[in-house]
Formats: structure tokens, sequence, C-alpha cells
């Protein structure tokens, strides 16, 4: 069934549906990547797990799908979460079983913002979001199924036979990651003339910030969940994916939620300003106080933090948005960065689709003003971001867990697609940006097994 924008394989769920649950336990203890690996070929399946990988949820399956490539006046974010409401679920259903999965591309921000569009669209999915046939939940390798279904024995089905599956499950293959040569999408000279095109803008007054990209491609033949493996392992970060779909995989290890919503309470965490990590821990060290002391990333950050504030403070409570943290340093594998918090409690009157546009993209991958920079950027970059500095997560009617699409990887068709990004303002030293570009792509970089023109490896 079709609601606008929203359907249902084999007409499941319809307005109105109620949706039943049952849980099964695993009777071993499992690893999540080779649950993923054993269960793949069910249709959409997303793996996510926080730093260290204690704790894992694996999506699987599909009750409902939002697939799109976005314009026409579309509002795919509204239709879902109208057809979420319009599900009948039991008043205490937990929010990670109340909500839609998967990804909402950069490019989704034209269904928000009047934006020119040098670059000719595709019809790659811009919203690709799923209703979970099956959730699978672990806590250190302890796990337990979740099915759903339109019926109790179609929710008792799907539970009983993914956990015999699972319970059976020896060893799961993972594939190869192979990876052929690759190429940036803009020379080192063409970068430079785009930072200095950028600078012009800034000394013009027309952005106070502006965030350029660099995208790296090669052909490929890479398994996602061994690159997630290594992700793991490689860049220990607030939240690891894995999502595979009928034209695409991405896989990567964030380390900036793009919003959060719990208990009414919304929050964005911009991290900006960067220094690579150093060799030991003096030489790290020097490098927190060289980015601490640093005015021109200071300056940077607290801007980054206004806008934030203001993106909140448009569907949030008059006086309720705060910064609660501010510059803290946060270390990753091959970076570090300054990193804030700022809340704000979301008006009754508003909804999550309306909070997600209120607030996307991040600033952080834009610059400021968020719409004169975006428009720049489509100037200034060779092509559409697509995928990257767009978000991967969850969102329910009251709960939303996204994180941007940064240190990933996008396969499809045979390619292999890495973009990073970094803020240019007046005094930016090209060549510094675009160490820092690299820097960012290195925790990728490694888990391919590829060096890229400086990138660690």
């Amino acid at each position: 069934m079709t609601i606008n924008t929203v359907t249902s394989p084999g007409s499941a769920l319809s307005a109105g549906s109620r949706v039943y649950r049952h849980v099964v336990p695993l009777a071993t203890r499992m690893n999540p990547v080779a649950a993923a690996a054993a269960l793949r070929s069910a249709g959409r399946v997303m793996l996510t797990a926080g730093s260290g990988g204690r704790r894992a949820a694996l999506a699987v399956g599909e009750l409902a799908v939002l697939s799109h490539p976005g314009g026409a006046g579309r509002a795919p974010l509204s239709d879902a979460v109208d057809f979420l409401a319009g599900l009948d679920m039991p008043a205490d259903t937990p929010l990670p079983e109340a909500a839609w999965y998967g990804l909402l591309s950069y490019d989704a921000v034209r269904d928000f913002e009047r934006l020119p569009s040098r670059h000719p669209a595709t019809d790659r999915p811009v919203y690709e979001f799923f209703l979970p046939e099956a959730l699978v939940q672990f806590t250190d390798g302890h796990g337990q199924v979740i099915g759903r279904g339109p019926s109790a024995d179609a929710a008792r089905a799907v539970a009983e036979c993914i956990a015999q599956r699972l319970d059976r499950l020896a060893v799961a293959p993972l594939g190869i990651v192979a990876v052929g040569t690759g190429r940036f999408g803009c020379s080192y000279e063409e970068y430079v003339a785009a930072v200095h095109r950028a600078q012009r803008h800034v000394l013009d007054g027309d952005v106070f910030q502006l965030v350029l990209s660099i995208v790296w491609t090669a052909p490929a033949t890479v398994d996602g969940l061994r690159v997630f493996e290594r992700l793991v392992a490689i860049n220990p970060s607030p939240y690891h994916f894995w999502y595979a779909g009928p034209r695409f995989e991405i896989v990567g290890a964030s380390p900036e939620p793009c919003l959060t919503l719990r208990d009414g309470q919304a929050l964005i965490r911009p991290l900006a300003g960067t220094r690579r990590r150093g060799h030991d821990s003096l030489a790290d060290q020097f490098a927190e106080d060289d980015l601490r002391s640093s005015v021109k990333e200071l300056a940077e950050h607290r801007m980054l933090v206004d806008l934030a504030r203001n993106d909140l403070g448009r569907v949030c409570r008059p006086g309720s948005v705060s910064v609660e943290r501010l510059m803290a340093v946060e270390r990753y594998s091959h970076v570090m960065h300054l990193s804030s918090d700022v809340r704000g409690h979301i008006r009754g009157d508003r909804g999550t689709d309306e909070l997600i546009r209120a607030t996307f993209p991040a600033g952080t991958m834009t610059g400021t003003p968020k719409v004169r920079a975006m428009e720049i950027i489509d100037d200034l970059e060779p092509g559409r971001r697509w995928l990257y500095s767009g978000a991967v997560g969850s969102f329910g009617l009251s709960h939303v867990d996204l994180y941007l699409t940064i240190r990933s990887m996008v396969l499809s068709e045979g390619e292999i697609r890495l973009q990073a990004g970094g803020g240019i303002v007046h005094d930016s030293e090209a060549s510094a940006e675009y160490a820092e570009c690299l820097a960012k792509l290195g925790s990728g970089a490694r888990a391919l097994g590829v060096t890229m023109e400086g990138a660690a490896a």
C-alpha cells in the first residue's frame, strides 16, 4: 500500500494497523557482525554500535519503506511521521521499536530551502528509511530478537525464524576488500582555487565561514561489514553504522550527533576545530594546546555554536535553548576536535519532522549563514554531495537519534566513495585545510588498506 512516499511491502501495514511484537532471547552469545552477515539477504539491513562495540542493534527486513529521490515539492519526512502516527502500537512500545531506520541525504535540504541546482539531479534516493520487521539487540554478545508484524502470529514467526537461524550459526564468512586505483574529484590546484573563491565570499560579507569538501573514488569490491569491523577497532566513535539497501551500502564511524531528541530535550553537538593526532602523548598534548589557543578555530567554533542555538530556537520553547558544554576536546583515531553541547526543549506543537527540517543539515557541514553557505557550496564543489554530510540513524514520533554521515564511505555500482571537508574563513591556509581533509579521510583509508596522497593508512 502507498501513502504518499511511504510504501508497505505486500500491503503488510496500512493506516490504523496494529503492530504486534514478540521477543525471543538468543540462546548463544553472538558477534553482531556475524549476525548481520547471516541476515543481510533479508532486505534492507542496518547495524549500529556504540564506542567499543559493547552495545549494538541490528534492524532487519521491511514492514514499510520510505525511499525517494526528493524534489517535486514532496514532504517525505512528514509522510513518514504521519504513517507512524496512524499505526496502532502499544503505549509501552520502546522508542527504538517505534521508529524509522536509515539515512537522510544532504541533498534533502533542497526540499526544505530554495537552493540553486547547478549539478543535475539523479534518481539516487535522497530519503532512505525503513520500518524494520525485526530488531536484534546485543549487549556484550548477549542478544534478543524482537519480531514485529500485523498479527501476533506474524510477529512470533519472524522472531522465532531469526532466532533459530542465529542460534544455529557457526561462522558467517565475510567478503573481500579489494580497492583499485583511486582519484580525487578535483586536483589540489582546483581545491586551492575554490578556497580562494570561498575566501572572497567571506571578505565580501556573503558568509562568515564555508565548509568545502573533497571526494575520493575508486573501483572496488568491498564487503561493508568487514570494513565496519575494522572501523570499530581502528576508530572508536560514538556511532558506528553499516546500512545495506537495494542500491548502495554505506559504512562509517561518526563522531558527531546531527540531532538527538529524548524526553522533549533536543541536542546538537557541533564538532568544529580540528588537529591531527600526535604520534605520541607529548605530540598529542602539543596539538591539543595549539587547538585550544587558536583564535581562528575558537572563533569558528563559537559561530557554529550560535548557529546551533538559532536552529533549535526555531522549534524549541523560548528561553529553553542553552549551551551546556563549551569547547571540550574529543580525540579520535586520526584527529581531535573541539566539541560543545547545545540543548533546547521542543515545543509541544512541533513534530520530529519539523525539528529535523529546522536543524538539517548540520551547520558544521555548511558554514554560516547556512542557506547562503549552501548556495556557494553548490557553486564551488564539483558535484552533489548525496549521502556525505547528511544523517544516519532513527527517528520516531517523540525521539530522534541521527548522526552525521562523515568518516564514512559509500559503495554503489562497483565504486567506493569517501568525502571529507573543512571550514574556510578569511585567514585559512589552503594547504592546511587540504591536509585536514586528508587527515579526516585517514581512518577510512586505513580500513580499506589504501593511501590517499598523505592520508594515513
